[in-house]
């Protein structure tokens, strides 16, 4: 702090801000959809007047496993999970470019 100040604790923040905020904008675009989802099944059910245990029920197929939800906690936990997956699945190959040129970078620098 003292041969640079203040703004030396800043440097870089804005790539991050850059890497962080597309991220959660995903995640949570695809946390409203998965939960808008599960409303409008829900609202289906109850409009068809059936009287089945799937009333409310969020059901995710993935390959040979079945994840099937009927409380409001799990259901959060389910739809928050797959945001969270399908925003690190697509952010991943982005941190690794940025990850990968920085240490490129690194390296040139030193000369090797």
């Amino acid at each position: 702090i003292r041969e640079e100040g203040i703004s030396a604790l800043w440097r870089g923040n804005l790539r991050n801000v850059i890497r962080y905020v597309p991220n959660q904008a995903l995640t949570l675009a695809t946390y409203d959809a998965l939960r808008s989802y599960n409303n409008n099944t829900k609202d289906n059910n109850n409009n068809n007047n059936s009287n089945n245990n799937n009333v409310g029920t969020l059901t995710i197929d993935i390959g040979p496993a079945t994840l099937t939800s009927s409380s409001s906690f799990t259901n959060n936990l389910a739809c928050g999970a797959i945001a969270g997956m399908v925003g690190m699945t697509v952010m991943y190959p982005v941190d690794y470019t940025r990850t990968r040129l920085a240490n490129d970078l690194k390296t040139a620098r030193k000369g090797g």
